[in-house]
């Protein structure tokens, strides 16, 4: 295999693998909102600090697998923007590195040092595990 193909190929793989990853915690995101607003966590299990114990655990699983996701994607991600820099690098003459770029995309804005998928990744996390532990513990009036 030619040795630009094999970079080619291992790009698309791990960005199928992010692109699978993201999609995987975005179903667990709405789905554990979902949860929360059917189902109240208020009142099962002793209340500390404003929050139920079974709303702190299922807090707490979510989180862990917010994290989990958030390393996984970051990892992936990172793997596949450091092979297109290989493959634009790789194209030594003019007319295949502008190809390239053409197809895999020009390096984009990356605010704070990361770019910008993977900065919304961490936050869409943080907001969805603070809105999951509000509407698991909101008080909710009967005829709600």
């Amino acid at each position: 295999m030619e040795p630009l193909n094999f970079y080619l190929s291992a790009a698309d793989a791990y960005g199928n693998q992010a692109s699978t990853v993201f999609n995987m915690f975005l179903t667990v995101l709405f789905g554990s909102l979902g949860f929360a607003a059917a189902f109240p966590l208020r009142d099962v299990g002793k209340r500390r600090f404003g929050l139920s114990a079974s709303s702190k655990l299922i807090g707490g699983a979510l989180l862990s697998f917010y994290i989990i996701s958030f390393v996984s994607f970051y990892h992936l991600s990172n793997q596949a923007n450091g092979l297109i820099g290989i493959i634009v690098k790789q194209s030594s003459n003019g007319q295949l590195a502008k190809e390239a770029i053409e197809i895999l995309g020009a390096p984009s804005w990356q605010p704070f040092g990361v770019s910008l998928p993977i900065l919304g990744f961490g936050i869409g996390s943080a907001v969805g595990f603070f809105a999951f532990m509000w509407l698991a513990n909101v008080k909710r009036n009967p005829a709600q």
